[in-house]
């Protein structure tokens, strides 16, 4: 059922792909991706680009909001956010875990041919804090570096609530479309012992979302 809805504006067209909601609050996310149209037309290539002095816009809104006026927004160095993994309530904080990325060539990313991710273009599971109480915010990386995983789901009766464990899809670092396997994420963890389980589908086969 719609019950509301209401413009929020932004200095640039910014892609907003996903979002995450708390028992209270909804998280959206205005990532480093602007529209450029010029790309398209000079470059032949997607109008879509990162551009590295846009920070990321984390904007906590009020389920009960009516308008933007009402929205807590919070800045945070230039990246990219394409799904989150779950958001919940912790006393003046709200914690989300998101797939996160320091740059994305989205050309490179839509190609069906081999390519290679650089370090700052892998997205990995990351983090983020947001006190409504003093406006701070942090970031912090849980996984190991190196890895690249997208595509996160949960268990759907813990959506808005705290919960432990993500499924995410273990890209092959060489091929944007290639999945050979799944990992099992522990959010309680960090580092090498975020990583509770890991499943590879086998020789020549892949996989998609987890589901």
């Amino acid at each position: 059922e719609w019950v509301k809805s209401f413009a929020v504006d932004f200095d640039q067209p910014r892609m907003m792909h996903d979002c995450a909601i708390t028992e209270n609050y909804m998280i959206i996310i205005g990532t480093s991706i602007v529209f450029n149209p010029e790309e398209m037309v000079k470059q032949n290539a997607l109008p879509f680009a990162v551009d590295s002095e846009k920070p990321m816009l984390f904007g906590v809104v009020p389920r009960t909001a009516t308008s933007q006026d009402e929205i807590q927004w919070f800045e945070m160095p230039a990246g990219t956010v394409f799904h989150t993994v779950n958001a919940w309530e912790n006393g003046d904080l709200i914690e989300l875990y998101t797939c996160c990325s320091d740059n994305i060539d989205l050309n490179l990313l839509m190609s069906t041919g081999d390519v290679t991710f650089t370090p700052d273009s892998r997205p990995n599971l990351h983090h983020f804090t947001f006190n409504l109480k003093t406006g701070e915010a942090t970031k912090e990386l849980i996984c190991p570096e190196g890895i690249n995983i997208e595509f996160p789901r949960i268990n759907d009766n813990y959506l808005g609530v705290q919960n432990r464990y993500g499924y995410l899809a273990n890209f092959d670092l060489n091929h944007s479309f290639k999945i050979p396997g799944v990992v099992k994420a522990d959010l309680s963890k960090r580092g090498d012992e975020c990583i509770a389980g890991e499943y590879t589908y086998g020789p020549n086969c892949f996989g998609g979302e987890p589901i």
